[in-house]
């Protein structure tokens, strides 16, 4: 239970009402209206709420009408019951004509500081973008120095093809997407909630299309004090620019205007651990700037890994050179080595076989995924068959689950019973499958019979008990030992098959979060994430989303 306490909003509101009352000829009722909002005023100047007896006592009323008001007020929804405290608090009803008040006018205002800092700061054009139905309309706008961006205040899209509209409509109600799929301009309600889930994986959005200006936008939603996107905060460049790095600047000015409206409902700070950002040791393979890097994989001497949300494969040829970066058209989930110059590409709704080089040779349509889920990690069993794990891209609880394809061409059977499935592995003898469950912090341990395939749950074994951060990968190591990255706590761990830490390897960000074990260099490559960090942690941890190679031994 909140209370919500007084504010100018509210006292215009009481305002408003009684001078209406006031300006008009005495009619039946307006007394009752006036004893009313009495009864409200005297809740606001109750901290935690106000008994009955209190009501009646500072009203004046006598003790049957006080009664009959306060039902009827709570019957309305301007007043509640609290159960655990019998005392009277304001109502839901209340926090929606708040909302009415909170206008527009009222965001412009409580926005523009941010949209000039970041004007100013970044030479983008910061925008201020509302949604009405199935459009998306820009109610503020400071210029930046590059200009040329399309945009003026008045100016509206549809709200699916613009990053301010997927921003906001990212965070709403998806339940009525297929029947509103003519209202909003969609073609395919299915594609729609996949880019809907990317939006909640990255916390904000960027234009799928370039504007009649030849720019794009990247966006980051405003949430109400209930926790509603309100509105979004935009930044539109050069096409050619990095959208991506204006990420944490559009995320964390849409954090501080929600702050001051009332609340935000996500955490995008670290945990309180102490991360060195000193390289100290660990080399820096690329400096990728991966929002979410994963998957690192050799073939031959070359060393692939995927930026799942970039979305994006990337080569490395040898080592000090650049990476070759192959943009993606859709997430790219998992990235799995199934034989010499042979790998396999899981999408969001394809599977495709790529050759030595990256290109693609070979894919398929993925079958049996819900909407807005996606594929998360994978590995293969003795016999070729391909594990993958999926999960949803809006992160809920009991939702992930694995898929076993025992044949590309054939559909995948599936294993539930997980909530972010993020790393698969086998015992050196595959008599035993291993899980690593993010949001859980689970090692799931399974017995398993390669003859058929066939995973039965044997244990759910705690990592990371009394710490901060999660786990994220799983590896094989030597000796039947594993590898996980412990995600916001800048290390990779060693661990034994019933999870206890025999090693901690640091690293020179907070977000590890894929690794193989090159064992012919007694090392690891590990990959990293830079998603949602702050502008305060992207500029302490520079090199976060980048890919590292961290010895075993010194």
């Amino acid at each position: 239970m909140r209370h919500i306490g007084p504010t100018d909003s509210w006292q215009r509101f009481l305002w408003s009402l009684r001078e209406g009352c006031m300006a008009t000829v005495e009619t039946k009722g307006a007394d009752s209206l006036r004893k009313a909002l009495n009864l409200l005023d005297i809740v606001k100047d109750r901290p935690g709420g106000a008994e009955m007896r209190d009501l009646v006592a500072a009203s004046g009323l006598s003790r049957p009408t006080a009664y009959r008001m306060v039902a009827a007020l709570t019957e309305e929804g301007f007043l509640k019951l609290d159960d655990s405290t019998r005392r009277i608090t304001f109502g839901p009803k209340l926090l929606a004509l708040a909302q009415g008040i909170w206008s527009d006018t009222d965001l412009r205002g409580g926005s523009r500081n941010e949209l000039t800092r970041l004007a100013q700061e970044t030479g983008a054009t910061a925008l201020l973008m509302v949604r009405s139905g199935g459009w998306a309309s820009c109610i503020d706008l400071v210029e930046g120095q590059r200009g040329g961006h399309g945009w003026q205040v008045g100016m509206v899209r549809s709200v699916t093809q613009c990053a301010g509209g997927l921003a906001i409509l990212a965070y709403g109600d998806w339940s009525d997407l297929d029947r509103r799929q003519k209202d909003l301009d969609v073609d395919d309600p299915r594609q729609l909630k996949s880019t809907l889930g990317v939006v909640r994986s990255r916390f904000y959005a960027v234009d799928t299309l370039a504007n009649e200006s030849g720019n794009m936008g990247v966006a980051a939603p405003i949430f109400d004090i209930s926790g509603r996107a309100v509105g979004a905060v935009c930044l539109y460049g050069d096409a050619q620019a990095s959208l991506h790095a204006l990420g944490s600047a559009v995320v964390q000015a849409a954090r501080d205007i929600s702050e001051a409206r009332g609340g935000y409902p996500f955490d995008i700070s670290l945990p309180t651990l102490a991360i060195s950002n000193d390289l100290d040791g660990v080399d820096l393979i690329a400096d990728s700037q991966c929002l979410i890097g994963d998957n690192p994989c050799f073939d031959d001497e070359r060393l692939f890994w995927i930026d799942i949300l970039g979305p994006s494969l990337y080569r490395l040829d040898r080592a000090g050179e650049e990476p070759v970066c192959l943009n993606q058209t859709e997430v790219a989930g998992a990235l799995l080595r199934l034989g010499p110059g042979r790998m396999l590409l899981a999408q969001q709704t394809r599977l495709a076989l790529l050759d030595g080089s990256g290109n693609e040779t070979w894919q398929r349509r993925v079958s049996g995924l819900p909407p807005g889920f996606r594929y998360n990690d994978g590995a293969l069993d003795p016999v070729g068959r391909i594990w993958l794990g999926a999960m949803d891209m809006a992160v809920s609880r009991s939702t992930g689950l694995l898929h076993r394809y025992d044949d590309l061409d054939a559909s995948p059977i599936s294993l539930p019973g997980f909530s972010l499935p993020n790393g698969i592995s086998f015992s050196p003898d595959y008599e035993r499958m291993f899980v690593v469950d993010s949001m859980e912090k689970l090692l799931c341990v399974f017995d398993y019979d390669a003859d058929i395939g066939a995973a039965t749950l044997r244990e759910r074994i705690t990592l990371l008990e009394d710490c901060d951060g999660r786990p994220s990968g799983l590896a094989p190591g030597p000796d039947g030992t594993f590898f996980t990255c412990h995600w916001d706590g800048g290390a990779v761990l060693q661990i034994d098959s019933i999870g206890r830490t025999i090693s901690s390897y640091s690293v020179p960000v907070p977000r590890p979060s894929g690794l193989v074990y090159d064992g012919e260099n007694d090392r690891l490559i590990v990959t990293s994430a830079r998603v949602r960090l702050s502008e305060t942690d992207t500029a302490r941890f520079p090199k976060a989303g980048g890919t590292f190679a961290v010895p075993l031994s010194k």
